[in-house]
């Protein structure tokens, strides 16, 4: 479901699909109610097919490896574990 409003000389559109969100500005009202459709649909599709659009699994290796990792005291072993070779963690998208 899209939300727009005015919000000063900008259009804030908000969009929300079962348990994703996302938002933006644009100049016009035209544009805010195209991208909320476009949006809005690719949140449908990531729901449905599990499959996050531009992501890998060396993204969240990496994400994984700063945020959680730092705090172990394992982490230099985990870390290389982590560290697959570039082409088999990028070609793989992330599902969730």
């Amino acid at each position: 479901m899209a939300n727009l409003k005015k919000d000063g000389n900008v259009w804030r559109v908000q969009v929300y699909v079962k348990g994703a969100r996302d938002s933006g500005t644009f100049a016009t009202k035209a544009q805010a109610s195209a991208w909320a459709a476009m949006r809005e649909t690719e949140l449908r599709s990531q729901k449905e097919t599990g499959i996050v659009v531009g992501k890998t699994c060396r993204d969240a290796f990496d994400k994984y490896e700063k945020e959680i990792s730092k705090a172990k005291r394992g982490y230099r072993w985990e870390a290389l574990r982590l560290d697959l070779p570039p082409t088999l963690a990028s070609i793989f998208p992330l599902m969730f």
